[in-house]
Order: C-alpha cells, then sequence, then structure tokens
C-alpha cells in the first residue's frame, strides 16, 4: 500500500495473506475503497484446485490488517472467484468466470456486504441469458446500489464480441437492468474485457476491436439517462496502430477516464502506453498520453489502471527495475481544465501545428496512425493534396497514380490508343514490342500464321508479292497441295 503523504508517495504496507500458500496469485485483483482493500486470489484453492478466493483488508489505527477471507458458498474447483473484485463502502463484488451455473464458465459474480463487523454474501449473479463460455465475470465494477460486470465472450455480436451487464439493488434484491453491447459489435472483440462504473456512467473496454487498426482497440462510454442506458462514445487512441490493446484496462472518475494499451510500442516493442479522455461540452476528447520516461520493450506499462480526481495509477507489471518482470506503477497528475496537446512529443503544443483536415489531430499523428496515407512522402495527408488533383476520384493524389508516359496525367484519367484493351497507353509497350516501328504494339499487328510475329517482320515466301505470308493463302487456293497458291503456278 502506498500512501501520498506531505507530496511524496510513500510504501505504508505490504499485504500479505494470512494462509498464503505457493501460486495462489494472491493480488490478480485489487479494489480500495476509504481504509479498506480486497485483494483476489484467483487460484487459491480451499474448495478445489483454482476455485479462488478474496481477502478483505483495512487499516486500523494506521496499520494494515487482513479482517475477512470470501470464498463462494457454492464453491468449486476452477470456478476462479477473485479473478475481478470491486469495492464501494461496505459492499464487494467478486467475479468468478469459468463458474458453471449456465454452462461450461459461463461465468458469475458475488456479492459481499459487512453486516455488524461480518462479510457475508448476499447474492449471486447470473447473467439472464447466461450461456457457456461467455466468461461472465471477467470484470466488475461497482458504485453505490449498481453493478457493472463484464461477459467477454458472450456472442451475441458475433463470436467473443462480449458483452456487459447492469445490475441494481432494488428493495433489497440485486436485479438485472440491461444488457450492454457495442453499436459496432462485430466477432473477437471481447468488449466488456474490463469495465469501470462512476455516477450513471459506464466505461468498457473492448481491447481486439478494430478502430484505429487491426486488434488495435476501443472502448465505449454508456450513460443511463431516463432510465435507458445508452452508447454515448466510442474512444480510440488517435495514434492507433495493430494489436496496441487500447481497453484492456479502463478506470474513470468523473468526467476522466484512463484507457490503457500496454502493447503500445511508443518505448519499444509492447512498451505500453495509457491515454486520457475528458468530456468536453458534451464530447469525449483525448486529452493527453500517458507513457514513461524510462520506457523499455515489454515493459507492459498500461496493463492495469486507476483514476481517482486528477491522480492516476498506471501498472507496468514487467518492467525491470527491481529484476527482471519485477514490475512498477507510475503516478500522474491528470490536471483539470483546459489542456494543450503534444501527441508527438516534440515540444510544440498540437494546436499550433499543422492540421490540414481541421481533425484535431496533427498531420504527422495522422500520417503515422491508420487514418491517412502520405504516398508522396510530403508530410501531408493525401486527403489534403486532391483539391484539382485526383482526376479519377479515387482519393489518390494523381503523382501517385500510374503514368506510364511520365506526361503529369495518370493513365486511367487520359484518352489514349489501347490497341489490346490491357488499360495501357500502347505508347508505353512499344519497347521491345514493335518490330516495324509503326508505333503498334506488335501483338496488334496482322499475324496470320498465329506465331507472334507481325508478318512484316518475318521472313516469309510471297510469291504473289501481297505482303501475306503464302502459308496464310492456302486454304482453297492450293489444289495440289504443294503449299504454293495456285495462281502462282504454272497454268
Amino acid at each position: 500500500m502506498f500512501r501520498k503523504v506531505a507530496g511524496v508517495w510513500q510504501q505504508i504496507a505490504k499485504l500479505i495473506a494470512d494462509d498464503a500458500a505457493s501460486t495462489d496469485e494472491f493480488g490478480a485483483s485489487i479494489s480500495v475503497s476509504g481504509d479498506t482493500a480486497v485483494i483476489g486470489v484467483r487460484l487459491d484453492d480451499d474448495d478445489g484446485n483454482a476455485s479462488g478466493s478474496a481477502y478483505m483488508f483495512r487499516e486500523v489505527a494506521g496499520v494494515w490488517q487482513q479482517i475477512a477471507k470470501l470464498t463462494a458458498d457454492d464453491a468449486a474447483a476452477d470456478d476462479q472467484f477473485g479473478n475481478s473484485v470491486a469495492l464501494s463502502g461496505d459492499t464487494a463484488v467478486i467475479g468468478a468466470l469459468l463458474d458453471n451455473d449456465g454452462g461450461s464458465e459461463s461465468g458469475s459474480a458475488y456479492v459481499f456486504r459487512e453486516l455488524g463487523g461480518v462479510w457475508q454474501q448476499v447474492a449471486k449473479l447470473t447473467a439472464n441469458d447466461a450461456a457457456a463460455g461467455d466468461s461472465f465475470g471477467s470484470s466488475v465494477a461497482i458504485n453505490g446500489d449498481m453493478v457493472v460486470i463484464g461477459a467477454d465472450r458472450d456472442d451475441d455480436g458475433g463470436l467473443n464480441s462480449g458483452s456487459a451487464y447492469v445490475f441494481r439493488e432494488l428493495g433489497g434484491v440485486w436485479q438485472e437492468i440491461a444488457k450492454l453491447t457495442a453499436a459496432d459489435a462485430t466477432a473477437d472483440d471481447h468488449f466488456g474485457y474490463s469495465v469501470s462504473l462512476s455516477g450513471d456512467t459506464a466505461v468498457i473496454g473492448a481491447y481486439f476491436d478494430d478502430g484505429g487498426s487491426s486488434n488495435s482497440g476501443s472502448a465505449y462510454v454508456f450513460r443511463e439517462v431516463a432510465g435507458v442506458w445508452q452508447q454515448i462514445a466510442k474512444l480510440t487512441a488517435a495514434d492507433a496502430g495493430a494489436n496496441d490493446r487500447f481497453g484492456w484496462s479502463v478506470s474513470h472518475s468523473g468526467d476522466t477516464a484512463v484507457i490503457g494499451a500496454f502493447f503500445d510500442d511508443d518505448g519499444g516493442n509492447n512498451s505500453g502506453s495509457a491515454y486520457v479522455f475528458r468530456e468536453l461540452g458534451g464530447e469525449w476528447q483525448q486529452v493527453a498520453k500517458l507513457t514513461t520516461a524510462d520506457a523499455t520493450a515489454d515493459d507492459r506499462f498500461g496493463y492495469s489502471v486507476s483514476v481517482s480526481g486528477d491522480t492516476a495509477l498506471i501498472g507496468a507489471y514487467f518492467d525491470d527495475d527491481g529484476g527482471i518482470n519485477s514490475g512498477s506503477a507510475y503516478v500522474f497528475d491528470v490536471v483539470s481544465g483546459p489542456v494543450s496537446l503534444d501527441f508527438n512529443s516534440n515540444g510544440i503544443p498540437d494546436e499550433c501545428e499543422n492540421d490540414c483536415n481541421l481533425n484535431g489531430v496533427t498531420d504527422d499523428i495522422d500520417i503515422a496512425g491508420p487514418t491517412s496515407e502520405d504516398c508522396n512522402l510530403n508530410e501531408l495527408p493525401d486527403e489534403c493534396e486532391l483539391a484539382g488533383n485526383d482526376c479519377n476520384a479515387n482519393t489518390i493524389p494523381d503523382e501517385c497514380e500510374t503514368d506510364c508516359n511520365n506526361n503529369g496525367t495518370p493513365d486511367d484519367c487520359e484518352v489514349f490508343a489501347d490497341c489490346n484493351s490491357n488499360a495501357i497507353p500502347d505508347e508505353c509497350e512499344l519497347v521491345g514490342n514493335d518490330c516495324n516501328g509503326n508505333a503498334v504494339p506488335d501483338e496488334c499487328d496482322p499475324d496470320c500464321n498465329s506465331n507472334s510475329l507481325p508478318d512484316d517482320c518475318e521472313l516469309f515466301d510471297d510469291c504473289n508479292n501481297n505482303a501475306i505470308p503464302d502459308e496464310c493463302e492456302l486454304d482453297g487456293n492450293d489444289c495440289n497441295a504443294n503449299t504454293i497458291p495456285d495462281e502462282c503456278e504454272i497454268d
């Protein structure tokens, strides 16, 4: 446990389970609310191999103490109870993504509450449409009387497209009130792998979505409006790259969201990054990209994220400062109010740089990402050079098109002789292909014997001097079959 004391972050405690055992994976998930923490231990074996558990810790008189160990009342081997945890006040939610109530690995989540100083299971949550392999409980979030639970292998929008479920406690009973899916859901998006809930707003990660590039990832913002949950935004990185896994982790607080992309490559392969979004004037906008000064390949910065107020905490579980893959976490101040962005880290605010397409992203970031091309390498996105320079309206500047005769006009925009109908001007096919120098490709010249040589370019018998090889005039004109046209015989 760390705490900021007089402006300095200090370690104040190390938490371990009273009954810690090898390979339990204590700390697989963590949530803190006030002076209380819940720690998931998904591979604990109390009720069978990998049945899982969670531990409650509380700070009492400045000392963090274990106050309870939680297990499911129907625990079974391989449920992985504790894979995900969330805590709000006196209520904790624990995910068990491989529980089998609705079919093999359909998943579930359990609600625990502290009553009279004792932590007790008060509900078990499953999806109304639970199905095998959904992994309901892969992520959980709680805020007051509301819970969001991810099921990233649900198949409503295609295999493993994913979904999330909203539950609310009404009259002491936890009820499913909504199922959330992405408006553009497709197979293997894994929507719901990460979830966050703050007030009436939820952020849902879909780390394999293709919104910015193949498997670049995205996150979706949902809000409860007049009792109905609606998708209000889709978030993607301005510089999204293939396999960045943006959305692997999400957290938001009020109008600020932090999204992890732990396979981003800015500081080396899979060094990782995190992005800050803020709701400004009703629109969610990227306001910062977070990376570390000591980033190196495979740090996986952004594997976990958390934000509270103006402070963001980003995990880099493969960082090597304390030894190979020892891991670290970084604290950032996410300042509220107007923000000057500098996505390319060149020391110049983005608003002072070129943005020819007026999309709010500097030209060099557009080109580096999946949104724009720069075919002529002049550092301008191609879409900014099309006025009077795209004769065939294919969104490619004319200078980047095929122009075999180098006359400044793309081949498919000019009228030209094309005897063989191959969309290449005849004049561009003459090298080594115009034996008689008549500016016509050889394959378009007469070739009566089909030997791929124009008739007037080969040596042949022509007894009647009509420029046609004798062998091509024999049909019905060689009565004695001596390969000489009849008109050339002695009569």
